[in-house]
């Protein structure tokens, strides 16, 4: 996930004898996490919705059902600011790679976007997106592809 991340757990949720094996596993849980809802992982479950045929439902994991369903009630309450379906927008940006090769570059290559450049999917397009929370399905409309970034994190 590229950042820090703190791991707390409440003291009556845990018996004592158990922290260390619960804090031990926390790594798997983010790398489990990461393999789930990374765009930057090509093999990703989310890379691979984002590849399926649009249009149809395909099932997902319970994880990525949840945060999706997290950033559509996100893009819902705030009438479309925060959208998951922000992905060719943040490509179009130059946002095509994660911040590890980034950061060891000393510069950065130039960005040019043409003045009337088309981007194939609106970040309003989250509206189409049906996700069946029981089943755990989505159907991702046409030209639509999602980044779950800051809602995944959080």
């Amino acid at each position: 996930m590229n950042c820090e991340m703190l791991a707390i757990i409440e003291a009556s949720a845990v018996p004592e004898s158990d922290l260390e094996p619960v804090l031990a596993s926390v790594p798997q849980w983010f790398e489990t996490w990461e393999q789930t809802l990374s765009r930057f992982r090509p093999d990703s479950e989310l890379s691979r919705l984002n590849m399926a045929a649009k249009g149809q439902f395909h099932p997902i994991s319970d994880t990525l059902c949840a945060v999706l369903a997290a950033a559509l009630d996100a893009a819902e309450d705030s009438d479309g600011i925060v959208s998951p379906t922000v992905l060719d927008c943040l490509e179009h940006a130059g946002y095509i790679a994660s911040f590890e090769p980034i950061s060891i570059m000393t510069t950065l290559p130039a960005l040019t976007i043409a003045p009337n450049a088309s981007v194939t999917s609106a970040p309003s397009g989250w509206r189409e997106i049906m996700l069946d929370r029981v089943a755990c399905e989505v159907s991702l409309p046409t030209n639509t592809r999602i980044d779950l970034g800051g809602v995944a994190k959080g």
